[in-house]
């Protein structure tokens, strides 16, 4: 999901983490689907 600066912490940001003008990424998983597991994913990370 990407969230952009107006949407986000804009052009303040959230400084000393988020720097102002700032995109934020976020990866999303889902682990339930109506009460059934999904299958793990890999543990992938930035």
């Amino acid at each position: 999901m990407v969230v952009p600066p107006v949407l986000a912490y804009g052009d303040e940001g959230y400084p000393p983490q988020i720097p102002p003008g700032a995109t934020m990424v976020y990866t999303v998983r889902i682990r339930d689907i109506n009460g059934t597991s999904a299958p793990a994913a890999s543990t992938e990370h930035d």
